[in-house]
């Protein structure tokens, strides 16, 4: 039952990664970036290894189990937790929009590609 669990929560994080990195800044650094693109992700890179850093540290310290809100709470105290709670759920509102976005592109284009084909 914890595999069925985990596969069940794994499997729209993987379609949000699938959108998100694959498809959407291949678009985009195709029309826009060039050669700066690796740079960028290497930057992302340094900048995401560093995070998971310091909650590797943290979660070290902090007695409890939890994410950015027990983190908040335990260590800059509950206005600043409620904060953080209210920026991560307006994180996964941008995340969802830009699956969104990147889905309806991809559904315009099979609609075209169908339509080309004279199957619609």
């Amino acid at each position: 039952l914890t595999y069925a669990c985990l596969y069940a929560c794994m499997n729209p994080c993987s379609g949000a990664v699938g959108s998100g990195i694959f498809v959407l800044s291949g678009a985009i650094s195709h029309s826009n970036a060039g050669p700066a693109t690796s740079l960028s992700w290497l930057i992302g890179g340094v900048v995401c290894s560093a995070t998971a850093l310091s909650y590797a540290e943290l979660s070290c310290v902090v007695p409890s189990s939890g994410s950015s809100y027990s983190f908040s709470y335990y260590t800059l105290g509950e206005v600043f937790a409620v904060l953080g709670a209210y920026f991560l759920t307006l994180e996964y509102g941008i995340a969802a929009a830009a699956v969104a976005r990147s889905w309806g592109d991809k559904a315009a284009f099979y609609a075209m590609e169908m339509e080309a084909l004279g199957c619609a």
